[in-house]
């Protein structure tokens, strides 16, 4: 949060955010919250149960 705090001061615009915790930021700022484990147990499963992957036959 506080790097994103010197980040914010300093004009950014936009964060790709790959840290597990959600942060909070001025309306002005576009923020896109990337959740590693989640992508993680998709892509775990499917490769797991490739029946069910769309497209997999």
């Amino acid at each position: 949060q506080q790097v994103c705090e010197i980040l914010v001061d300093g004009g950014i615009k936009g964060i790709w955010n790959f840290a597990p915790i959600d942060l909070k930021l001025p309306k002005k700022v576009v923020l896109e919250n990337v959740h590693l484990d989640e992508s993680l147990y998709t892509l775990t499963y499917y490769m797991n149960n490739l029946k069910d992957y769309p497209g997999v036959k």
